[in-house]
């Protein structure tokens, strides 16, 4: 008996089994993370929403948490997709830790990428986020 898995589907797995242990370490009090405020603007000429997330906490998931749903994900936040490309404000870039090796690769294949760009799966907040804008960039089908 042979079971087919998606790729997909096992990143799920094992991004859920993470957010699981992360979670119950949090509510345990053994993981102690400050809070970083930044705001959203999810989509150009949108107003921008403000955000609030404990460090560590990836700019996806931070989104989904503040009702910004207008990032697509179709990997579930495991960087094997490219889709859940956002623009970070010039000021607060540099300031960020660089992307892994892994989300370049990934942003390699992004059509609009600019040098601002980021892949909100990939980017887990730091202090360095602190006061940041991320923009959702218009996506052309």
């Amino acid at each position: 008996f042979q079971t087919t898995w998606e790729p997909q589907m096992l990143c799920a797995a094992a991004c859920a089994r993470l957010c699981a242990a992360t979670t119950s370490a949090l509510r345990a009090g053994t993981v102690r993370r400050g809070l970083v405020t930044f705001s959203i603007v999810p989509a150009p000429g949108a107003a921008a929403v403000p955000a609030r997330a404990a460090e560590g906490t990836s700019l996806l998931q931070a989104a989904k948490d503040s009702g910004v749903n207008t990032i697509p994900d179709l990997c579930g936040g495991c960087l094997s997709c490219g889709l859940c490309h956002v623009l970070i404000d010039k000021e607060h870039f540099e300031k960020l830790p660089p992307p892994s090796p892994q989300e370049t690769e990934e942003l390699s294949c992004v059509k609009y990428r600019t040098p601002q760009s980021r892949l909100a799966c990939g980017l887990n907040l730091t202090t360095a986020a602190e006061g940041m804008t991320v923009t959702v960039p218009k996506y052309d089908e």
